[in-house]
């Protein structure tokens, strides 16, 4: 049971990275005014509830937490990221994250190997796609860090296809692994 339920995760997770990717190619910079926006909202909620929590609280534990400084805090971000998020954008926010996507393709690769060298060391037969899989992802990756000189939003485009090519390799992967074991 735990493994369809890792396996329904994983191909949850893939079919979610690549709309993510379809609709960063659609729009990157509404997509970013969106998450944006989203991360805003959970902080503002998360600030408001501390200090709601600071205030119901004893003040002899109340005071040993923080939680009022800490909401606050918590509640001027998240308001600064849902209405000061296009000052962000305009700021290089988009660079900064194309960025931290390349790096973060880096060490998903790095996991794509091992899951190449398990699949090889249990005797999978497919062990090559995922090792394929895993030189794409790094591939991606590389190109995405080591490439100052496109300008973002083709970069953001890149990025778009990368993850829907990279989610799609997964799902492949996943699915014929799975046909294996059966």
């Amino acid at each position: 049971m735990r493994n369809i339920l890792n396996f329904q995760k994983t191909a949850a997770a893939c079919i979610v990275e690549i709309i993510i990717g379809i609709l960063l190619l659609i729009d990157p910079v509404g997509l970013t005014n969106v998450i944006c926006s989203l991360i805003g909202l959970f902080l503002l909620l998360r600030g408001v509830w501390s200090v709601a929590r600071y205030f119901r609280a004893p003040a002899t534990s109340a005071i040993l937490e923080m939680g009022l400084g800490e909401g606050l805090v918590l509640a001027l971000v998240g308001l600064f990221l849902i209405f000061g998020n296009g000052w962000l954008l305009s700021m290089g926010l988009l660079s900064i994250l194309t960025m931290l996507y390349g790096v973060l393709l880096l060490v998903l690769s790095l996991e794509k190997v091992q899951w190449a060298v398990d699949r090889y060391r249990i005797g999978s037969g497919n062990w090559g796609f995922s090792a394929l899989d895993a030189g794409l992802t790094a591939l991606l990756g590389i190109i995405i860090v080591a490439n100052p000189w496109m300008t973002t939003e083709m970069l953001w485009i890149f990025i778009a296809v990368s993850m829907i090519v990279s989610a799609g390799m997964d799902l492949a992967a996943i699915l014929v692994f799975r046909c294996t074991l059966r």
